[in-house]
């Protein structure tokens, strides 16, 4: 964690030594306040051009990873392109398990038949189905959740939104399964530990990041390539997403609105 020198860790890209420089730097600036009022200047500057080249880097990235399909497609086997077929499988069968969990739920709980349940939520489904966005649908499952579930009005404008933003359900369980097959197709040897770090990192990268699942993979590119996955690796993720991004949504309401209404019916 902590470098020999100020310069080695900007020359290795070691990311963590650079966290510890920058908490170090932020923590002495604030210690020493106006007296240092012309470095803090040129901080702000070179704020904005970091800032400037991230959002260059962010415009070609969406390319590079469409490129990396493309040669992904001609060059590897068909052994190597079952991996998009793993991950797909692979997130299928969280989709089912989970929000499957929640229905029994719900229904053991409270009594609720699943087949009522999901015809009286089908309307804001398919709207994030044929949209590939749960953020379209969500006015039509707050007035579902209010008007067919009775659910307290307060409580569905509080907690639908904040949900869906803070707590991406499907595009964390699709990260997880992207990170550990990429891994695996990019030749790194990661501990579990490793592992549960950059699922961790990503799942913030699918908090802070607007958009659909896409966009979040887009953003993550930054981060996994930091820990040694090939772009070759992130084509897959993102050949694969094509196959996942209707679904996903659908069983992030589905999840969202059983929550919610067993929160709703908590005594």
């Amino acid at each position: 964690m902590i470098p020999q020198n100020i310069i080695e860790p900007f020359l290795k890209g070691n990311i963590l030594q650079i966290v510890v420089l920058a908490i170090l730097t932020g923590i002495c600036i604030t210690i020493l306040g106006d007296r240092v009022s012309e470095f803090k200047k040129i901080i702000a500057d070179s704020k904005q051009i970091i800032f400037k080249m991230v959002s260059v880097v962010m415009k070609i990235i969406p390319l590079i990873i469409f490129l990396s399909i493309v040669k992904t497609i001609l060059v590897y086997s068909l052994d190597e392109l079952f991996t998009i077929w793993k991950i797909i499988a692979a997130n299928y069968i969280s989709f089912t398990i989970i929000p499957l969990s929640m229905l029994l739920l719900i229904s053991l709980k409270h009594n609720v038949k699943i087949r009522d349940f999901l015809r009286e939520i089908y309307p804001a489904c398919l709207i994030t189905f044929t949209t590939s966005s749960g953020s379209a649908s969500m006015p039509q499952n707050i007035e579902i959740c209010k008007k067919k579930f009775g659910i307290n009005e307060n409580l569905c404008d509080f907690y639908i939104p904040l949900s869906h933003a803070l707590c991406p359900i499907p595009s964390t369980i699709g990260i997880i399964i992207y990170i550990f097959f990429a891994s695996e197709f990019s030749g790194l040897e990661m501990t579990i530990f490793q592992l549960i770090i950059v699922a961790f990192l990503s799942v913030q990268f699918a908090i802070s990041t607007p958009g659909e699942n896409g966009g979040i993979i887009a953003t993550m590119t930054l981060l996994l390539t930091q820990f040694g996955f090939s772009l070759d690796s992130i084509g897959l993720m993102m050949a694969s997403n094509v196959f996942i991004v209707n679904i996903s949504g659908v069983i992030g309401i589905i999840v969202r609105d059983c929550d919610l209404y067993d929160l709703s019916r908590a005594k």
